[in-house]
């Protein structure tokens, strides 16, 4: 009997660190879930903004092509251009492509 009671002893500690191991892991992923919402929120309100710049350069660019019969539009791209240069590479979309980002962002995280 003393035998079980110990076992069940250190079965009941076991789960205690397993389980305040996994709140603590709990409470990382949702500091980071909302620093992704936030950044999510934050580029999307970039995507808004830069396709309202596509749309008044490209205005802008039917309206000086028609007035100038310029055919080159290099000067329109190059002044646009830092609006729309990505702060990343372009990532794969694929499952083990997100899962690689996931995994990296994870360690970047909780390297903080």
């Amino acid at each position: 009997q003393i035998k079980v009671w110990f076992q069940n002893r250190r079965c009941r500690e076991k789960q205690r660190k397993e389980a305040s191991r996994l709140q603590a892991v709990n409470r990382k992923l949702t500091a980071m879930n909302k620093l992704l919402m936030e950044e999510n929120d934050r580029l999307q309100k970039q995507v808004s903004h830069l396709v309202y710049e596509n749309g008044y350069f490209r205005t802008q660019t039917s309206k000086t092509g028609l007035a100038s019969k310029d055919t080159s539009c290099e000067s329109v791209v190059t002044s646009g251009q830092h609006h729309l240069t990505p702060q990343h590479p372009p990532r794969d979309a694929s499952p083990a492509g997100l899962l690689s980002i996931a995994e990296e962002t994870l360690a970047e995280f909780l390297s903080k």
